[in-house]
């Protein structure tokens, strides 16, 4: 990237640039990191709460219709941070007449609730603003 980009998105983010372009570009490569992860932490945690009363929808009324349901909702997200172990799975499962949510959110393969993750989510947002101190 060029002085000039980096300007721009300074600007985009209302931070002053530093007089160390380095330490500048750094700051944004971590800050884009960190976005990325804020990111798929907001998605597990939608994807569970679209999913979470999947038990009063009607299902495809075709075979093939809940497989493919069930193939398209299945979602599995893993993260890493200060070596604490996240991961967040889903399985939904259709029969003729019901629909079935599975959704697991573990911490170092203990299982919680969504709670962990929206802590999580707080954490990283937490970061990410340390990384633009």
């Amino acid at each position: 990237m060029t002085k000039q980009q980096y300007r721009e998105i300074a600007k985009k983010l209302g931070v002053k640039v530093p007089k160390s372009w380095t330490k500048f570009q750094t700051q944004v490569k971590a800050g884009a990191a960190i976005q990325l992860q804020i990111n798929e932490v907001k998605h597990a945690i939608e994807h569970h709460e679209k999913f979470s009363t999947v038990y009063f929808w009607t299902p495809p009324s075709s075979a093939s219709g809940r497989r493919s349901m069930e193939h398209k909702n299945q979602y599995y997200h893993e993260l890493t941070l200060d070596g604490v172990k996240y991961s967040y799975s889903s399985n939904v499962s259709c029969s003729c007449k019901n629909v079935y949510y599975d959704g697991t959110f573990e911490i170092n393969e203990k299982r919680k609730d969504v709670r962990a993750y929206k802590k999580l989510l707080n954490t990283l947002e937490t970061m990410k603003a340390e990384v633009w101190q």
